[in-house]
């Protein structure tokens, strides 16, 4: 079997720096013809996800969450959740939605950013799948703008964000089971490493996700709430990830996966860890270096989806399938291996 991709230290270096590439997501609101975007309003009858010891669970049974990330997908919501489908997926992940080259710290509540946000959730709705809400983007913009994300204090963005009503659906963003899991700010850079430019300490990382996960649960008690994908936990890094993973109200244990330490030593950790914590884990987002050539990918994304349902996952997340395919670790038809092996593995049937 193919081994997931060299690393440096402990973390893969992905080209072109995707976490502080700065992308500008211009839409024009009424491109799109208004009528297919709008959602009728939320049905009480939509089946809440919910956490068990054994895994997730949706109408009272096993629901193995499979989510696809469509970083730049905002601009065309439709395409992108038909994308989520054609691969036999049920989870759109919405992430990096406020990032730009020079951010201040009014984009964070920027409207345009906003609707677009609202209307990919709600053709999500429609298409019958649930979304991951991924809140790191905020993150990324007090971090270009200098601030230290751990220590800054996010009440007002949070408090704007579970009360936001959906411009298309009228659905408040706390109450919207649509929005099956919230993230808050997954691979944080390690404490004991060079990418730590704010000087974030361990505790004070430790104390972030126990502040925003205690508000969000506080205003938004039925969602199902995790820090976001961690990485950096094969080595002393400084990021306290028992302590983390451990909070009351972190539903569910998130890694990232991108190397063979991350495969090897990593995940079967984390996996042990929520077994003994009687939480589900699973994998929020996979990725493997388009260099190593798409039947070698395919491999790899068996090898990886293999051990991770050994060890109990709870579910696996891709990155990215959106529309914004440049990274060499992103995914798109233009990889029919890899796009074949996650259909085979979802059970898509080409219906």
């Amino acid at each position: 079997m193919t081994e997931p991709d060299e690393i440096v230290g402990s973390a893969v270096r992905r080209p072109g720096g995707r976490r502080i590439r700065g992308l500008l997501l211009v839409i024009l609101l009424g491109a799109l013809g208004g009528t297919a975007l709008v959602a009728a309003a939320r049905p009480p009858d939509v089946a809440t996800v919910v956490a068990g010891p054994d895994g997730l669970f949706r109408d009272g049974e096993r629901w193995p969450m499979r989510a696809g990330t469509v970083y730049g997908g905002l601009d065309d919501p439709v395409v992108s959740v038909q994308r989520i489908r054609d691969l036999g997926l049920n989870t759109v992940r919405i992430t990096d939605f406020l990032d730009r080259p020079d951010p201040g710290p009014a984009d964070a509540y920027d409207e345009a950013a906003w609707r677009r946000v609202d209307q990919l959730i709600a053709v999500a709705h429609d298409s019958g799948v649930v979304v991951l809400l991924d809140l790191s983007t905020y993150r990324n913009l007090l971090v270009r703008t200098g601030s230290n994300p751990y220590t800054t204090d996010w009440t007002p963005f949070l408090a704007f964000v579970v009360d936001r009503i959906n411009t298309r659906t009228g659905a408040r963003y706390g109450a919207d089971r649509t929005i099956a899991l919230v993230a808050f700010a997954g691979e944080p850079a390690a404490i004991n490493g060079t990418d730590n430019v704010v000087g974030t300490t361990t505790e004070q990382l430790v104390d972030f996700y126990r502040n925003v996960e205690q508000f969000w649960r506080d205003r938004a008690p039925a969602q199902l709430l995790t820090t976001g994908g961690l990485l950096y936990l094969d080595w002393d890094s400084g990021i306290d990830w028992r302590s983390i993973m451990a909070l009351p109200h972190n539903d569910v244990f998130t890694i990232h996966l991108y190397s063979s330490q991350d495969l090897r030593v990593t995940m079967p950790q984390v996996a042990e860890a929520a077994t003994a914590a009687g939480r589900p884990w699973l994998v929020e987002e996979w990725g493997a270096n388009a260099l190593i050539g798409d039947d070698a990918r395919a491999e790899q994304f068996w090898t990886s989806v293999a051990m991770a349902m050994s060890d109990g996952s709870a579910g696996f997340g891709f990155w990215n399938i959106g529309p914004g395919t440049q990274d060499t670790f992103d995914l798109g038809p233009q990889f029919p291996q890899v796009f074949r092996a996650i259909r085979t593995w979802s059970g898509w049937d080409g219906s």
